[in-house]
């Protein structure tokens, strides 16, 4: 059973989702979003179908092949962007999620203004290298849970939780220069460093602007690690209201309108966070705005990943989280509908 309680503790727990070599090589769970719904046309461009054995999950031959699915998906009529993501595991099998998204909207692409040659210092890049190898050790052994309670995150697994405790030190005593790189650095692998490690100083309310600003970041990876820091420091500072923290809306609607998968599940955590206060004003602001990316995310057929968007789309409906809740329990699927009918 889904209990909404403890759903929204460990919902900021569903973190790094992105294709990991070495992984089982089953294909589990293949979903659609985005403005079309031919999925059936979009299936044909993808070499595999639900339980085939994928060869092509290494670091050398992955990029051909998903630059080939993505040709195929842009070729169809009107696709103007196309994104396919690998992401483990299925809850029940332990198998691969297949995230296909397409827009026929063509992407803005903006002129990046991080030109300065500036980089972290070897120490803090390897650390957060050595913590993205425990954080892929801890998702195979099935530990990645954490602990988020001081606005930032400390994982249980034991070696990658060290490491992030080094994360607090570095924060500390390198703020100008974390915020240096983030707005500055042409150096995207450093950018991305540092929204990582700049979320774990002391002052939430001192770093949230950093923050933000980082979530319009040209690079997919560094809006990841930015909006998945201010997300906790959402869920924080509403244990914390002395604090002041004010998040806006506005960049965490757009993003979850992108054809970026990471985009769309790391905002759609904040967005939750943002309607647990019921506010009218935001509540219909998403119904007019994303509305569509909400109800494609609801449903997707991987709990840990649909249930942002289920919730979002219950309170949106006026629904009461117990309502919700025990839509989920029940038949989810059914509750969507229902909540659809009361929102139109």
């Amino acid at each position: 059973m889904i209990r909404i309680n403890s759903l929204l503790a460990i919902l900021f727990l569903i973190i790094n989702t992105t294709t990991i070599w070495g992984q089982p090589s089953q294909v589990g769970i293949i979903d659609f979003y985005g403005t079309t719904s031919n999925d059936a046309q979009l299936r044909k461009c993808l070499p595999f179908i639900t339980n085939d054995t994928v060869r092509f999950l290494t670091e050398s031959a992955y990029p051909k092949v998903k630059k080939a699915i993505v040709d195929c998906l842009l070729s169809q009529p009107n696709i103007k962007q196309a994104e396919i993501s690998f992401i483990c595991c299925d809850e029940k099998e332990g198998k691969w999620i297949v995230f296909v998204g397409v827009d026929t909207k063509s992407k803005e692409i903006s002129q990046s203004t991080k030109t300065n040659d500036i980089k972290l210092p070897a120490e803090i890049k390897g650390t957060y290298d050595s913590l993205m190898n425990q954080v892929r050790a801890a998702v195979e052994k099935g530990e990645a849970t954490e602990n988020d309670s001081s606005g930032h995150a400390l994982m249980n697994y034991l070696p990658a939780r060290q490491l992030e405790e080094k994360f607090i030190i570095y924060a500390d005593k390198n703020l100008g220069l974390l915020r240096e790189v983030l707005r500055h650095s042409k150096h995207a692998e450093h950018r991305q460093v540092a929204a990582a490690v700049i979320a774990y100083y002391h002052d939430k309310a001192e770093i949230t602007k950093d923050l933000l600003e980082a979530v319009t970041d040209p690079n997919e990876h560094v809006r990841n690690n930015a909006v998945r820091a201010i997300g906790i420091i959402a869920n924080y500072s509403q244990r914390k209201p002395d604090l002041k923290i004010e998040i806006p809306a506005d960049p965490f609607i757009g993003m979850i309108n992108s054809i970026s998968w990471t985009d769309r599940n790391k905002s759609s955590l904040v967005l939750l966070s943002l309607t647990n206060s019921r506010n009218k004003k935001l509540l219909n602001q998403l119904k007019q705005q994303a509305l569509k990316p909400i109800v494609d995310m609801a449903k997707w057929k991987s709990n840990g990943h649909s249930i942002p968007g289920y919730i979002m789309l219950g309170r949106i409906a006026g629904w009461s989280d117990k309502e919700i809740m025990d839509g989920a329990n029940s038949n989810k699927e059914a509750s969507i509908e229902r909540m659809l009918a009361k929102i139109k």
